[in-house]
């Protein structure tokens, strides 16, 4: 397994990049961009509490894994 720790502003960079391949590779690329964009975007999904209120994250790197 390989851990790769990129910053909030370089995960949607790199999901800009995933919608381009997609757009651009057609049905081709587009199984392996969406479970690569999953990936990537539940990892930026913040966890809400009880009240409905997204916590706050103390660090803004986003580890994949």
């Amino acid at each position: 397994m390989v851990k790769l720790e990129i910053t909030e502003q370089q995960a949607g960079a790199l999901l800009q990049l995933l919608d381009i391949s997609v757009k651009t590779g057609g049905l081709n690329v587009a199984e392996a961009g969406v479970f690569f964009s999953k990936l990537i975007q539940s990892q930026l999904t913040v966890p809400e509490t009880e009240e409905g209120a997204a916590e706050e994250v103390a660090e803004e790197d986003v580890t994949i894994a």
